[in-house]
């Protein structure tokens, strides 16, 4: 359980590989009330050089519930914020819930609820920003991300840091995810509509659509 901070709920600041799985984090231990964290739930920021860095994944328990983070105190809140650093970082972001509570049925968005956020405030589900990625490809895959104050997912000013790259190896993959919905389908739209939910592209294969 990890609620209830003046800042960030879970900081990883210019260090090495990290991975985190099976938490609760802005959230009360059912997963159903918001403890908020004063601004994201996880933020993320890389050194240079090689890392990975998985938040969840695709085992029983791997999952973590990112919900609830408040920008009150703070001008931005997200579930997860990543500040992409320069090398070869690798990020896979698996199996979450982010914007909802643990059984994925009700709405506890990062973000004020009522999606009136003030001004120069937002609240994202998960924002990239800055820096570029490397060759090794990353991954946003197989989660459930709704109901967020602004954006579900927000990517700004990151790019492929050697034009090129390997040919037919993507930067980074979109994939898999629910965006806007509960598991069943019924919508739950970002709070602010002056926001989309994301820009991006899937696949046509089984289970690769978003």
């Amino acid at each position: 359980l990890i609620s209830g901070h003046e800042e960030s709920g879970l900081r990883l600041r210019n260090l090495g590989s990290s991975l985190v799985q099976n938490n609760l984090i802005g959230t009360d231990a059912s997963g159903t009330f918001a403890i908020p964290n004063c601004g994201p739930g996880i933020y993320i920021s890389s050194p240079s050089g090689p890392v990975l860095h998985q938040i969840g994944g695709t085992g029983s328990g791997d999952a973590n519930v990112i919900s609830g983070n408040q920008p009150d105190c703070a001008s931005f809140s997200a579930g997860l914020i990543i500040r992409v650093g320069e090398g070869e970082h690798q990020y896979i972001i698996e199996g979450n819930i982010i914007g909802l509570t643990a059984d994925q049925t009700g709405l506890l968005p990062n973000g004020r609820s009522d999606g009136q956020e003030p001004e120069g405030f937002f609240g994202f589900g998960l924002w990239l920003s800055g820096g570029c990625l490397g060759d090794v490809p990353s991954a946003i895959r197989g989660n459930n991300i709704a109901g967020q104050g602004a954006s579900d997912i927000l990517f700004a000013n990151v790019s492929r840091c050697s034009p090129g790259g390997i040919p037919g190896q993507e930067d980074i993959t979109i994939v898999g995810n629910i965006l806007g919905t509960d598991p069943l389908g019924n919508l739950v739209p970002n709070r602010n509509p002056a926001y989309p939910v994301v820009n991006i592209l899937g696949g046509s294969g089984p289970r690769i659509g978003n």
